[in-house]
């Protein structure tokens, strides 16, 4: 009975150590690799891991393994040149992260990509 009540306790824990949100892309440093994202009404600022995991997601949910060139590009866009609220000219920068400690893990970012004809 211990075992299983300390197994239990420890997946809890486990689960406590990474928090996985969408957010919206605000600004981008990239100096500094540091990104201001809006988590519901406020702004918080994380630094981005040397080794982000990026995974690239289309319209019709299928993924598929993505750099962080990829993610830089975005955040170039998104993050505040192309003016309006949220973000740049292209939608706000959504994104699905990974965050543990202050830092971002992983990302998720949902590509709209073009139609084919």
């Amino acid at each position: 009975m211990r075992k299983l009540f300390l197994a239990t306790a420890a997946v809890f824990a486990m689960a406590g150590l990474a928090l996985a949100v969408e957010v919206v892309v605000v600004r981008y440093n990239a100096d500094t690799k540091e990104v201001t994202v809006k988590e519901g009404d406020k702004e918080v600022t994380y630094k981005i891991a040397e080794n982000i995991k990026v995974t690239l997601k289309d319209k019709e949910g299928n993924t598929k393994e993505g750099t962080f060139a990829d993610w830089e590009r975005r955040l170039k866009l998104a993050g505040g040149k192309g003016g309006g609220k949220g973000g740049g000219r292209f939608g706000g920068g959504k994104a699905d992260i990974t965050v543990k400690d202050g830092v971002i893990t992983e990302v998720i970012i949902t590509g709209g990509g073009r139609k084919k004809n």
